[in-house]
């Protein structure tokens, strides 16, 4: 009995370590060019952020502009050239799209 109270014990202790914060995301080569180009050009850069603040205004709704900060623009862009053009269609395709190129019906 005295071993089972000391295994819950020690499996119940407290600790301390504190959390990790979470690594700085990694950004695809094209993000990591246009922060690079955004920093070295402060102007081209406020000019950025004045235009995503007003299509947040115009269309705040993050179903159709999801970028509505600078950072969630270069998110936006990152997502966007990891993807493939069939994952991110809006509109379904007709049967047929595709079908001469690929053999594919889907």
């Amino acid at each position: 009995m005295l071993a089972c109270c000391l295994i819950v014990l020690a499996a119940c202790s407290n600790d301390d370590t504190p959390i990790k914060q979470e690594q700085e995301r990694q950004h695809t080569e094209a993000v990591s060019e246009l922060i690079r180009l955004m920093d070295g050009n402060p102007g081209v850069k406020a000019l950025l952020e004045k235009s995503i603040a007003k299509a947040a205004e115009v269309n705040p709704d993050r179903r159709y502009n999801p970028a509505q900060t600078l950072t969630e623009f270069y998110d936006f862009v990152d997502w966007n050239v990891r993807q493939l053009p069939w994952d991110v269609m809006i509109h379904q395709a007709p049967s047929e799209y595709g079908q001469s190129l690929y053999g594919r019906t889907d």
